[in-house]
C-alpha cells in the first residue's frame, strides 16, 4: 500500500496545485510565476511516479523553463 501512496503522491499533488493556480487565474486574471516554476520542475518526477520512462534532456528542459519563469 505504502508503494502506491508513494508511486501517485507528485502526480495528485501537481493536479490539485495546477487546477488551484489555473482557477486563480481565472479570478484575478495575474500569473504566479514561482509557482509555476515549482510546478515545472516537478513534471518529470511526476512522469517517474507514474513509471514513464523520462529523458535527461527533458528534465534539464524543465530545469531550464523554470529558472526562465524565476527571472521572468
Amino acid at each position: 500500500m505504502k508503494k502506491y501512496i508513494n508511486k501517485w503522491l507528485i502526480p495528485i499533488c501537481l493536479l490539485i496545485t495546477i487546477s488551484i493556480e489555473l482557477r486563480d487565474y481565472l479570478i484575478k486574471s495575474e500569473i504566479n510565476t514561482g509557482f509555476w516554476a515549482i510546478v515545472v520542475v516537478l513534471i518529470p518526477w511526476g512522469l517517474k511516479g507514474l513509471e514513464v520512462n523520462v529523458s535527461k534532456y527533458l528534465e534539464l528542459l524543465s530545469i531550464i523553463i523554470a529558472v526562465l519563469l524565476v527571472i521572468w
